[in-house]
C-alpha cells in the first residue's frame, strides 16, 4: 500500500486527511498509554496517600517500612512493565492501517474510503486508459469523504479496575490532602525515612479589639506569626490587645505565652478574660487579653523566648460635647423647650438636663431639682442638633430660678458638660388667683421647708374672706383641711404630702371638675413620652398610645360639659370647633402610633409635644374661664386658623410645596398676622389687656413670630416656618 498522503487532487482534501490521522495516533498512543499506566499510578496513587494520612506516625516501626518499600517496589517494577508495554502497544496502535482504521470507524466511513485511496496499482503501468480509469476511482472516492474525525481515547479503565479501586484511592487522597495541611512534602520523606514529622510550628495570632462604643471592627495585628502592618499600634483607648497561640499538633498544648509592656502601666488586665494564659486541655488555644491604656511597648513571649515586638499608640477617647444653640425658652403651658447640639470623636450615649439651685440660696428644700434624659439627635452616632421639650407644670420647682447645666456622656463613660444658664423654670398659668396663691404657697414650701410658718399664717389668712376669692363651699372645706394638714405638719414627710395637697386643691379651684380628667391626661402624656425616650417594645408603646386617647377623651368630654354649662351662646359658637378639634387630635395620635411603629421616635416626641401644645390651648380658651367675650373668641379662633396652618406647613415642607402653594400659605400667614394686629388694636381701645405672663405681653410675641413664620415661608424654609408658627400659637394660647 502506499503512503496516504500522497495527494488526492484535492489539496484541501489531503490536509483534512493528514490532520486527522495525526489526531488518531495521539488518541490512540494516549489511550493505550494510559490503559497500561494505570497501574503504577495506582500504586503510587496508594503510596502517596498513605504517607499523607500518618501511616509511618501509625506505624513507625519496621512494619511501617517494610510496607511503604514495598509498595515502592511494586510501583517500580509495575513501571518498567508498563513502559515495555506501553512502546509496543503505541508501535501497534499507530501502525498506518490501524490509524486509517480509527479515523473510518469515527468518521462512519463504511466503504473503506481511506484504504481505498492509500491502495495503488498492483503493477506500474502506461496503459492511458488504466491509468484513466483509475483516476476517476479516486476521485469518486474522494468524493465520498466527508468530515473526518479521530475521536477521544477511550482507555477503558472499567475492565481493568474490576473491583473499582478508584474511588477509594480518590477518596485517600482527598481525606490526606487535609490531613497533612502544610505538610504535603514532609510527610511524604518522613515516610520513606524514620516516619517522624517535624513538628508544626504554633500558630501565633494577635489582634486589637476596640470598644463596642466606637463602632469600629477588629482589626489584625500578626497572621500566623507574620506582622500584618509595621506602624505602631493606634486604636481608642480601652481597646484589647488579643493575642492567642494555637498548637501545631492537636494532642499537645501550645507554648505559654507572656506579655510584658513598657512601661507596665500602659497595659491593664480584662476583667471580661475568660480564656487562661495556659489552655487546661492539650489542643485548646492559649489566649491572652489586656487592655491599652497608654503609649509603650509590648514584648510577646512564647515558649521563654521573645516571639515579637510591638509598638502602641493608644488614641486617646475625648469627652463629648454638649452646647446650647438657642436660648431655654417656654412652649406651651408650662414646657421647657431646650435646642442644644452634641458632638463625640464615636458616638454620644446618653444626655441629661441637671439643674441645681443658684448659689447663695437659703433655706432647705424638699425635693431635689429637677433633672430629665434628653432626646438625642438621630443617627447611629447621635451628633448633631436636638430638641427636647420637658413639661414641668407639676414640679414643685415650677416658676423658681435655677442653673440649668447639659450633659452628656459617651460609652466610653466619658462625660462633657456644657456652660451653666440660669433660667426660670416654666410655670402654669393659672386664671384663678386663688388657685395662683396656692400653687405660690407650694413653690414657696418646697424650696424651703422653713417657710411653713408663713403657709400657716396664709392659708389661715385666706380662710377667714373667703368671699374676696367667691370661694364655693367645697373649695372653702379644702382650705380648712389645708390648714388643719400645715398646723400638724412635723417632719418632711408631712411637708411634701402638703405640697401635694396644696397642688391639688389649686387644680381644682382652677379647672374645677375637670381636674380629675386634666390630671389623667398629663399622666398619660408623661407615660408616652417616657416610653418614646426609653425604647420599649412597639407592644407597649401602642397600649400607651391607647392609654392616652382615652385620657384626651374623657379630658375633651369634661370641656365639653363645661362649655354646656357656660353662659348661652359659648356653647354654640364652639361646639362645631370642638368636634374638628377631636378630629384633628385624634389623626395627630394616629401620626404619633405610625412614627413610633417605624422607629423614628425623635419625631413621634416631637409632634407629641406638639398634641401637648394643642390641649393646653384647649384649656385656655375653655368656656366660663375669664370671660366668653367676643375678643376671647377671636382669639380661639386664630389659634384654631394658625394651627390648622402650621399643620399644612409642615406637609408642604415634607412633600415639597410648589412656588403657587407657598403664595398660598404665605398670604394665608399675614392674613393672620393682620388680623391679630386688628385685634390687639380692638383690645387697646376698649381698655382691655393681655392675660399678665411672667414673659411679657404674649400677644405682642406671637406677632413677632408670625412676622418671622411670613418670612420664612417667603424664603422656602418650611421647618424654620413652622417652628415660629408654633411660637405664635403659644403666645396667643398665653393671652387667650
Amino acid at each position: 500500500m502506499s503512503d496516504p498522503r500522497l495527494p488526492t487532487g484535492d489539496a484541501a482534501l489531503d490536509r483534512r486527511i493528514a490532520r486527522a490521522l495525526r489526531r488518531a495516533r495521539l488518541a490512540a498512543a494516549l489511550e493505550v498509554g494510559w490503559r497500561e499506566a494505570i497501574v503504577p499510578l495506582w500504586l503510587c496513587g496508594l503510596l502517596v496517600g498513605l504517607a499523607w494520612v500518618g501511616l509511618r506516625v501509625a506505624l513507625p516501626g519496621p512494619f511501617g517500612a517494610a510496607i511503604v518499600w514495598a509498595l515502592a517496589g511494586l510501583a517500580v517494577a509495575a513501571s518498567l512493565r508498563a513502559a515495555i508495554r506501553i512502546r509496543r502497544a503505541v508501535r501497534a496502535a499507530t501502525d498506518p492501517a490501524a490509524v486509517r482504521g480509527r479515523v473510518e470507524r469515527a468518521s462512519g466511513l463504511r466503504a473503506r474510503e481511506l484504504s481505498d485511496l492509500a491502495d495503488d496499482l498492483p503493477a506500474p503501468t502506461s496503459d492511458p486508459a488504466t491509468r484513466a480509469l483509475w483516476t476517476a476511482h479516486r476521485r469518486r472516492v474522494a468524493a465520498r469523504i466527508g468530515g473526518l474525525v479521530a475521536g477521544p481515547p477511550r482507555p477503558d479503565l472499567g475492565r481493568r479496575d474490576r473491583w473499582a479501586l478508584r474511588p477509594a484511592l480518590g477518596l485517600l487522597l482527598f481525606v490526606g490532602w487535609f490531613a497533612a495541611e502544610g505538610e504535603h512534602g514532609a510527610r511524604l520523606l518522613a515516610a520513606f525515612g524514620s516516619g517522624l514529622v517535624p513538628p508544626p510550628a504554633d500558630r501565633l495570632d494577635v489582634w486589637i479589639e476596640p470598644p463596642l462604643h466606637t463602632g469600629l471592627p477588629p482589626r489584625g495585628v500578626v497572621v500566623d506569626g507574620t506582622l500584618a502592618d509595621p506602624a505602631p499600634i493606634t486604636a481608642p483607648v480601652g481597646s484589647r490587645l488579643v493575642v492567642r497561640t494555637s498548637p501545631g499538633i492537636p494532642t499537645r498544648p501550645p507554648a505559654p505565652i507572656d506579655l510584658r509592656a513598657t512601661p507596665p502601666e500602659s497595659l491593664a488586665n480584662d476583667e471580661t478574660a475568660g480564656s487562661p494564659a495556659t489552655p487546661a486541655k492539650p489542643g485548646a488555644p492559649s489566649e491572652l487579653r489586656r487592655v491599652l491604656r497608654g503609649d509603650g511597648t509590648v514584648e510577646v513571649r512564647r515558649g521563654g523566648g521573645e516571639a515579637l515586638r510591638l509598638t502602641m499608640r493608644p488614641q486617646p477617647d475625648l469627652p463629648p460635647t454638649i452646647a446650647l444653640v438657642e436660648p431655654p425658652s417656654r412652649r406651651g403651658r408650662a414646657g421647657l423647650r431646650l435646642v442644644y447640639q452634641t458632638g463625640d470623636d464615636f458616638g454620644v450615649a446618653a444626655a441629661r438636663v441637671r439643674t441645681t439651685l443658684p448659689s447663695g440660696t437659703t433655706g432647705r428644700p424638699l425635693w431635689e431639682p429637677p433633672s430629665f434624659p434628653l432626646v438625642l439627635p438621630s443617627g447611629g452616632r447621635h451628633v448633631g442638633r436636638a430638641e427636647t421639650v420637658r413639661d414641668l407644670a407639676g414640679h414643685p420647682f415650677a416658676g423658681a430660678e435655677v442653673d440649668l447645666v447639659l450633659e452628656a456622656t459617651d460609652g466610653a463613660g466619658g462625660v462633657g458638660r456644657g456652660a451653666p444658664v440660669t433660667v426660670r423654670l416654666p410655670e402654669r398659668v393659672f386664671h384663678d388667683p386663688l388657685a395662683a396663691a396656692l400653687a405660690e404657697l407650694r413653690r414657696r414650701l418646697a424650696l424651703d421647708a422653713g417657710a411653713i410658718g408663713e403657709v400657716v399664717v396664709a392659708l389661715d389668712a385666706l380662710d377667714l374672706a373667703p368671699e374676696r376669692f367667691e370661694t364655693r363651699f367645697g373649695v372653702h372645706l379644702g382650705l380648712r383641711h389645708l390648714a388643719a394638714v400645715a398646723a400638724a405638719a412635723r417632719d418632711d414627710d408631712d411637708l411634701r404630702r402638703l405640697a401635694d395637697e396644696l397642688w391639688a386643691v389649686a387644680l381644682l379651684v382652677d379647672v374645677g371638675d375637670g381636674a380629675d380628667a386634666e390630671k389623667a391626661l398629663q399622666a398619660a402624656r408623661d407615660a408616652l413620652a417616657g416610653a418614646l425616650r426609653d425604647g420599649v417594645s412597639p407592644e407597649e408603646i401602642e397600649r400607651r398610645i391607647r392609654d392616652l386617647r382615652q385620657a384626651m377623651d374623657r379630658y375633651l368630654q369634661s370641656l365639653a360639659e363645661a362649655g354646656r354649662r357656660a353662659p348661652s351662646g359659648r356653647d354654640g359658637a364652639e361646639g362645631g370647633g370642638r368636634r374638628v378639634e377631636r378630629q384633628a387630635l385624634s389623626r395627630r395620635l394616629d401620626e404619633i402610633e405610625k412614627l413610633a411603629r417605624t422607629g423614628s421616635r425623635a419625631a413621634a416626641e416631637r409632634l407629641l409635644a406638639e398634641l401637648g401644645d394643642t390641649l393646653d390651648q384647649l384649656r385656655a380658651a375653655r368656656p366660663g374661664q375669664g370671660g366668653g367675650d367676643a375678643s376671647q373668641q377671636a382669639l380661639g379662633d386664630l389659634i384654631r386658623r394658625q394651627r390648622d396652618l402650621m399643620d399644612r406647613t409642615r406637609r408642604a415642607d415634607r412633600d415639597g410645596a410648589d412656588a403657587g402653594e407657598r403664595e398660598r400659605l404665605l398670604s394665608e400667614q399675614r392674613g393672620l398676622r393682620d388680623e391679630l394686629r386688628r385685634l390687639r388694636g380692638k383690645l387697646g381701645e376698649d381698655g382691655a389687656s393681655a392675660a399678665e405672663s411672667p414673659d411679657g405681653d404674649p400677644l405682642e410675641e406671637a406677632d413677632r413670630a408670625m412676622d418671622e413664620a411670613g418670612g420664612a415661608i417667603d424664603r422656602g424654609e418650611g421647618s424654620r416656618a413652622a417652628s415660629a408658627q408654633g411660637r405664635a400659637i403659644d403666645g396667643l394660647r398665653r393671652g387667650a
